[in-house]
């Protein structure tokens, strides 16, 4: 009872350098622990029932006060220079952490905690905060198939998409792959990580994602805005998911025709065309991958010549060929 008395007193009394005095975490547990042995020996016992009763409310109090520090101190940071981010978010970061003692399972301090670790670069303990919030959104607040829409969701994406940034930064490409493979799991048509995916490893699976995505988020541009009539064939020309398929398309066209596929790099380049005639980089692959078609077709087209010419052999040689038949001679 004394020591809760004097703790209510410090904490309901003080400033904000109470509020997050890590110490009166460590003396509420100790009146705790004691309120328990005392119910161990008598389970009824009023007094520590009562005392426990206070504990649970001064320790929301206190949860309150140490998030809505938290979230003053991350706002701040925000709006602030470098010089004093840092600071801000050290400090945003203990109040998060100690009303997270108090209450672990509060999704919005977990989430808010991550988004402070992935600004001081701390991702692996941005995605292990994300995966925690995840976790109890989905157990508690979240429908069967409705996960992409939780928040906790979309900041662990954007965890492992910083990641992958991070790594790419640092020219470590095999981390950076796995961190947007890890971002791709969790949402499979996620424009911005397929298209970092292909900057790093292009494939013709990726350009075939990326077109059929902007194909589709061009329908809902195209619908959304108003400037474009049917007076304006070309008016979707500034569309960033036009602007996105022609350089995909362009982009396919050029892996094709790396891998020699000139007739597929062809149908590319001319897709491209369509969106964007005056595209001057597909113009010049479509010739250059047309010039290539021809040749190879040239060539094979010789090829076959020469291989009916070696199988139709001259008379002369299909009766040299011939054995004569030997005349006995009778003796």
């Amino acid at each position: 009872d004394d020591i809760f008395r004097k703790v209510h007193s410090i904490f309901m009394h003080g400033n904000e350098r109470i509020t997050l005095n890590k110490k009166l975490d460590d003396e509420l547990d100790k009146v705790i622990s004691n309120y328990n042995i005392a119910l161990m020996f008598n389970p009824n016992d009023q007094r520590a029932l009562a005392g426990l009763d206070k504990i649970e409310k001064l320790k929301q109090i206190m949860f309150q006060d140490r998030k809505n520090l938290g979230n003053q101190f991350y706002k701040q940071a925000l709006a602030s220079d470098e010089d004093n981010r840092q600071g801000l978010l050290d400090q945003a970061f203990l109040s998060y952490s100690l009303a997270l003692r108090i209450n672990p399972k509060d999704v919005d301090a977990l989430n808010d905690l991550g988004n402070i670790q992935c600004l001081k670069k701390n991702f692996s303990d941005a995605i292990k905060n994300f995966n925690e919030a995840l976790a109890i959104e989905i157990k508690y607040n979240s429908k069967p198939g409705m996960e992409k829409e939780l928040i906790s969701h979309k900041n662990l994406i954007n965890a492992y998409i910083e990641q992958a940034k991070y790594f790419t930064q640092q020219n470590d490409l095999n981390n950076a792959t796995d961190s947007y493979l890890a971002a791709q799991h969790l949402d499979p048509n996620n424009i911005t990580v397929i298209t970092a995916l292909n900057n790093l490893q292009p494939s013709i699976e990726n350009f075939t994602k990326i077109i059929q995505i902007n194909w589709e988020a061009l329908g809902d541009e195209m619908k959304s805005n108003t400037s474009s009539t049917k007076s304006e064939p070309l008016a979707e020309k500034g569309l960033k998911s036009h602007q996105a398929l022609v350089a995909a398309y362009s982009g396919q066209a050029d892996l094709y025709q790396q891998q020699k596929k000139y007739k597929e790099a062809i149908d590319s380049y001319t897709a491209s065309l369509r969106l964007d005639p005056d595209n001057k980089q597909a113009k010049k692959g479509l010739q250059k991958a047309a010039l290539e078609s021809k040749r190879n077709e040239i060539y094979a087209y010789r090829t076959r010549r020469s291989s009916n010419k070696e199988n139709k052999k001259p008379a002369n040689d299909i009766k040299s060929s011939l054995i004569e038949p030997k005349i006995l001679k009778r003796s």
